[in-house]
């Protein structure tokens, strides 16, 4: 790999943030570019990674994971080279982290780290040892792309510069999509439907408690599958409600959870999403309600 005016020639598979930002970079036309954020946003599933990619590109603050010196000692480990050497890599470059990315290697064809899983790592306080750090740092070179590994050294050292402007970025992906995007989630269970919204539930002991109802986030193509699916796993009907087969699982977001004493499960999901259907899960890995209890109490 390459390194011309500061950009980088990238292989066709890669991760899709990265490709987003060496588009936006390689892009003067505002439209251009308000196309390539629009396909991305329009095209990226997870709303946890859509969430990021707005703070990102939106100038958001960031947080400095590891120090450039330790950023050298991590290469030094992970390709055996002396320090030394790595430094003079850093002057002929001039740029430490486009030095680094050359010199590590990866075997990985496209990156399968997720962008908020990196971002999570990064923002949240944790008593972290040095060693700790440099392991997960080389964990990651070892598993991303070849092209994702610069944009991923520059999240780190928290030297990623965003290649729009902030009114680009707000105007193409809209506060309530991205900015309320929710960062925890459940897995929970399908239990009832009706023409307006979905009932997940998770369980109380040996029983299935509602936990949320909502449509916000589904997919047409699972709306299209549930509708299938009640025509032959109505186990019961209320009027326009139908209790369904718990059978379909999906990853539930939301952004906080409050006590709510009145209702069975003892708590509120605030903002919740529908994330994504978990198509190999079953009624085993859906959630246990203390698991939402104990976010309350953190």
């Amino acid at each position: 790999m390459s390194v011309k005016s500061g950009r980088w020639c990238l292989c066709k598979m890669m991760d899709t943030f990265s490709k987003l930002h060496v588009d936006l970079s390689a892009t003067r036309d505002r439209k251009d570019r308000a196309e390539l954020m629009r396909a991305y946003f329009d095209s990226e599933p997870d709303g946890r990674n859509r969430h990021w990619a707005k703070y990102l590109l939106s100038h958001g603050e960031q947080k400095r994971y590891i120090t450039y010196y330790e950023l050298r000692r991590c290469t030094s480990e992970c390709t055996e080279l002396p320090l030394w050497l790595i430094e003079e890599c850093i002057q002929h470059t001039g740029n430490v982290t486009e030095a680094i990315t050359l010199l590590v290697k990866t075997n990985a064809s496209q990156g399968n780290v997720p962008l908020y899983t990196i971002m999570e790592r990064i923002h949240t306080d944790r008593a972290e040892s040095i060693e700790s750090k440099l392991q997960y740092v080389q964990s990651v070179w070892k598993t991303v792309s070849e092209s994702s590994l610069y944009i991923f050294n520059k999240l780190i050292t928290a030297g990623y510069r965003s290649p729009v402007s902030k009114k680009e970025i707000d105007h193409i992906a809209g506060p309530e999509d991205v900015l309320s995007t929710p960062l925890r989630t459940i897995k929970a269970v399908l239990l009832y439907i009706s023409q307006t919204e979905y009932t997940f539930a998770v369980w109380n002991n040996d029983l299935l408690v509602p936990i949320v109802k909502t449509t916000r986030g589904m997919q047409p193509g699972d709306h299209l599958h549930i509708r299938k699916f009640v025509a032959t796993n109505t186990r019961e009907r209320f009027g326009p409600v139908h209790s369904i087969n718990p059978e379909l699982v999906f990853e539930i977001g939301f952004e906080a959870v409050e006590r709510a004493s009145r209702r069975k499960s003892g708590v509120k999901l605030i903002s919740p999403r529908i994330m994504k259907r978990c198509h190999n899960a079953g009624l085993e890995d859906v959630d246990r309600v203390e698991v939402l209890h104990s976010m309350v109490d953190s």
